[in-house]
């Protein structure tokens, strides 16, 4: 399918730009390891409940992803597991040989320990055991790269057998239920939901605005431009592409927004909480108490004692002209007032 990211890769500020020896290394790694992943005997479903975080890009998934990994009950993609997307069981393996103390007892890799942090740009983490996106692991199984939504023909290429297996293999060596980012699977939560049972999903929201406003600054900041399209793409991205900026960012967290609502209503109540971002950043205690109410529910007990941060401060700061968030808005309340509309 075609690639909005891969078409502009040529195009991306220094900082994001791929690292094409890396690349070539982790290929050669695939040929070798994916046969292995493949053979893994593993239970055909996880255990306990996956964490699939969902939303809109700039709402805050990346913070949830941090805080929940923080807290020690979750196992989660570290930067090191994502080297092995391909052949999660085998990195999850070799992330607990160099990681865990009880491997490492008379600390012959104390000079490469790392820790979970809070810091991101653009959902990337420094750090070998901070948090990663993981979409190289979905990718595996789908015929798409960019996360957008799949039509019927899409959906009947994606391996979602192969796809529950590679989750249970991680859970398997980590003994934990396992949280990630999922946002390749947003856009068919109901196609989804029968196909793999466990999945959770968390689903953080965020006041437009600052969404909107930070997705214009990370077009220029990902790209060096205003003019090329960054991250999800809801199934209007077709129309959107070719609006003007103001009402191509207001639609893509619009029609995004609808999409997971309209979704989530295919999914059982159980198996689904909506995180306000204001909300995590006031009383991150509070909504650790939710998911342990949740997963408990799910026949999944999660360990009650929090002591994890007591608040995030999060940012209201304005960094746009007014007249920009004027315009940003506007566009936003043409689709939310049903002037806009698509077929």
């Amino acid at each position: 399918m075609k690639s909005i990211f891969l078409e502009n890769e040529a195009s991306k500020s220094e900082q994001f730009c791929s690292n094409d020896k890396l690349n070539a290394l982790l290929s050669e790694l695939k040929e070798l390891l994916f046969p292995v992943q493949m053979t893994i005997d593993c239970p055909s479903q996880p255990q306990w409940p996956v964490g699939c975080i969902i939303g809109n890009p700039r709402s805050g998934s990346t913070l949830l992803l941090q805080f929940m990994a923080s807290i020690g009950v979750f196992s989660y993609p570290t930067n090191v597991l994502t080297r092995f997307a391909y052949a999660p069981y085998i990195g999850a393996l070799i992330q607990k040989m160099l990681f865990d103390p009880e491997y490492d007892f008379h600390g012959d890799f104390a000079d490469i320990q790392s820790q979970i942090n809070f810091a991101s740009d653009l959902g990337k983490s420094k750090g070998a055991l901070a948090t990663n996106e993981f979409q190289h692991f979905f990718r595996n199984y789908m015929p798409n790269f960019d996360i957008e939504w799949l039509n019927d023909d899409a959906l009947k290429k994606v391996d979602c057998k192969a796809l529950a297996k590679g989750l249970v293999s991680i859970e398997k060596v980590f003994n934990q239920p396992f949280v990630t980012k999922a946002n390749l699977l947003q856009y068919n939560m109901e196609y989804f939901a029968r196909e793999i049972s466990s999945l959770f999903y968390l689903y953080i929201k965020r006041v437009p605005i600052f969404m909107m406003q930070s997705i214009l600054n990370s077009r220029e900041k990902y790209y060096g431009t205003r003019s090329t399209w960054w991250s999800v793409k809801p199934k209007e991205y077709d129309q959107l592409k070719d609006m003007d900026l103001y009402h191509q960012i207001a639609g893509q967290v619009y029609f995004t927004e609808i999409a997971i609502e309209k979704g989530l209503q295919y999914v059982s109540d159980r198996n689904q909480l909506t995180i306000e971002y204001e909300f995590l950043c006031e009383d991150p205690k509070a909504v650790y108490r939710r998911i342990v109410e949740k997963y408990a529910v799910l026949g999944c007990d999660l360990d009650p004692e929090y002591n994890g941060p007591k608040l995030f401060v999060y940012d209201k700061k304005i960094r746009l002209p007014q007249e920009e968030l004027d315009s940003l808005q506007s566009a936003y309340d043409d689709f939310a007032s049903g002037k806009i509309t698509f077929n």
